[in-house]
């Protein structure tokens, strides 16, 4: 946990459905933001907007932030990308690419791919 203040780290997203990570101590410096994603399964709508909104707020604040589920590629993956899509206005294709480039193996079910894909138009409608 000190490593992540040290790093300008102000908000850590976990997205594990067993647990959420202890940070007695660093209650201070750190905002847990816990979203319960059960292994292999993309996120609800409404989960995708919980991340979200913690996003903006850690933007504004100009901290960093630090996501993580089990090995840091399927929902990690899955929820990065629609950040993207909302923040930068990335295609769900090149979402997808940027952050297999970044991290390859990414987003590893066809179930997570469309819900990027979902989540891209849900997005184009607002």
């Amino acid at each position: 946990m000190q490593y992540l203040v040290n790093n300008n780290v102000g908000y850590l997203v976990s997205l594990t459905a067993e647990r959420c990570p202890d940070i007695q101590g660093y209650e201070k410096d750190l905002h847990l933001t816990c979203i319960k994603i059960v292994d292999f399964t993309p996120p609800t709508l409404q989960q995708t907007e919980v991340f979200l909104q913690m996003m903006e707020k850690a933007r504004k604040n100009k901290k960093a932030v630090a996501i993580h589920c089990a090995h840091g590629k399927g929902r990690t993956g899955t929820m990065a990308a629609c950040y993207l899509i909302k923040q930068y206005g990335y295609t769900t294709r090149q979402a997808i690419d940027k952050i297999r480039q970044i991290r390859p193996g990414s987003i590893e079910t066809k179930d997570q791919e469309l819900f990027v894909h979902q989540f891209e138009e849900y997005q184009n409608t607002r």
